[in-house]
Formats: C-alpha cells, structure tokens, sequence
C-alpha cells in the first residue's frame, strides 16, 4: 500500500511541477510576444520619420 501512495503522491508532485511549467511557458510566451510587438511598433516609428524627412526633403527640393 505505500508503493501506492508514494506513486500516487511522485504522480500529484508531477502534477503540480507541470502545471507550474506550463504557467511559466504561458508567461514567457506573453513576455516574448510583448517585446516583439514592441520592437515591430518602434520599427514603423522609425520608418514613419525617414519617410516624413523624404517627404520635406522632397517638398525642398521643388520649391
């Protein structure tokens, strides 16, 4: 009977080591998924300026 309950008890510590895991994962995927939508987002601000300097450059040069 204590084979038993010490399977069942490694089983429930698995359990519960996995479940943790599992909420980390979550976690770090949220985390990554955040720091990559802020990279993409100052990556279009930066595009924004070069094509507003294109934009007066361009203006400039017409006048």
């Amino acid at each position: 009977m204590q084979n038993k309950e010490k399977m069942l008890e490694t089983y429930e510590d698995y359990l519960t080591q996995r479940i943790e895991y599992e909420k980390r994962m979550k976690e770090l995927s949220a985390e990554g998924f955040a720091l990559e939508i802020e990279a993409l987002e100052k990556h279009l601000e930066a595009w924004k300026r070069k094509i507003q300097m294109a934009k007066t450059k361009e203006v400039e040069c017409t006048k």
